[in-house]
């Protein structure tokens, strides 16, 4: 288990983003998981995940994230 800014994360949690200290968690079972469940191709399914939450800290920095969670809510 892991604590970030965002509270605890659990081995089980997948890969995510917490913008209040800008990083970005990931439990390396989860892409064993994507392998064996999903058949999903190792490094593209890697690269992919990263790609995507690294887009989560750009939104943040562009203050767009904040305006989404503000939406939604």
């Amino acid at each position: 288990m892991a604590l970030s800014a965002c509270g605890f994360a659990r081995s089980a949690v997948q890969p995510f983003y917490c913008p209040r200290d800008q990083k970005v968690y990931i439990d390396l079972s989860f892409y064993r998981d994507l392998k064996t469940q999903y058949q999903a191709l190792r490094d593209f399914a890697q690269a992919y995940v990263i790609a995507h939450k690294i887009g989560h800290h750009i939104q943040n920095l562009l203050g767009i994230l904040q305006q989404v969670q503000t939406l939604q809510n």
